[in-house]
Parts: C-alpha cells; sequence; structure tokens
C-alpha cells in the first residue's frame, strides 16, 4: 500500500512521458515563491517548434521521441539547479531561484550547447533552436 501511494504521488507530480515534473507541481512552485521571501527567480520558458507537423508526417512515436530529447536537454542543461517542467503539450518550462540575469544567461547558453550536441548526434531528427530577436545558432 505504501508503495502504492508513492507511485501516485509521483505520478500526480510528474509527466509520464518526459518524467519531468508537471504544470501543477510547477504552478504550486510559483505560487509558493510568489507567497514566500523576496528571493531572486527566473524562469525560462521553451517549446517544440514544428511537433504537429512531425506528428502529422512522421507519426506520434516521432514527436514523443522529440519530446523526450527536449526533456532531457533540460535535464543536462539544469542538472539540480531548477525546477524543470513539462507545462503543456509541447512547452517546457524551468524555474531558477538565487540567480541574476547573467547567470540565467548562461544557462541558456548551456541549453543552446547541450540541443547542438544531441543535433549533431541525431540530424534526422533535430531540435530547432531558436531565440526571438537572435538568430539562431549555427
Amino acid at each position: 500500500r505504501k508503495q502504492a501511494e508513492t507511485q501516485l504521488k509521483y505520478l500526480s507530480l510528474h509527466d509520464p512521458l518526459t518524467g519531468l515534473y508537471n504544470r501543477n507541481y510547477f504552478e504550486e512552485k510559483m505560487r509558493r515563491l510568489e507567497s514566500g521571501r523576496n528571493e531572486p527567480a527566473g524562469v525560462i520558458v521553451c517549446d517544440i517548434d514544428g511537433l504537429k507537423l512531425v506528428n502529422d508526417t512522421m507519426g506520434h512515436e516521432k514527436g514523443d521521441l522529440l519530446l523526450v530529447a527536449a526533456a532531457r536537454a533540460l535535464k543536462e542543461s539544469f542538472r539540480d539547479e531548477g525546477v524543470v517542467a513539462r507545462i503543456g503539450g509541447d512547452e517546457f518550462a524551468a524555474l531558477v531561484t538565487g540567480n541574476n540575469v547573467m547567470a540565467m544567461e548562461s544557462m541558456c547558453e548551456r541549453i543552446h550547447s547541450v540541443i547542438k550536441n544531441y543535433n549533431k548526434s541525431n540530424p534526422e531528427l533535430p531540435l530547432k533552436q531558436n531565440v526571438p530577436g537572435k538568430a539562431p545558432p549555427q
């Protein structure tokens, strides 16, 4: 019974496909931050461009592979530095506390680097990188 309770709690806080935290957990963390002490915090939000097209043309299995790849890239990029969650179908967010703007920019660069390495190894199903206001990294 204890094991079943633990499993149910895990499933209520995590996305079953990616293993990341889910939107409910992410929003709860945000609420706690808003009502807590004035600690600096940053949020990085990203999504997978063209996921619907991949699902429609290559099948949902390939789309799921992209979602899992994006989740892994974010997990690797943030390690234990923040809360990474799948907050929507193709949307992800990371909540990081106690960092300044330069640290957040460094984390974004880390994401780009991890994705670039993933794309080198997976040219048949790459993760697109696009930052509003910036040219995509080459």
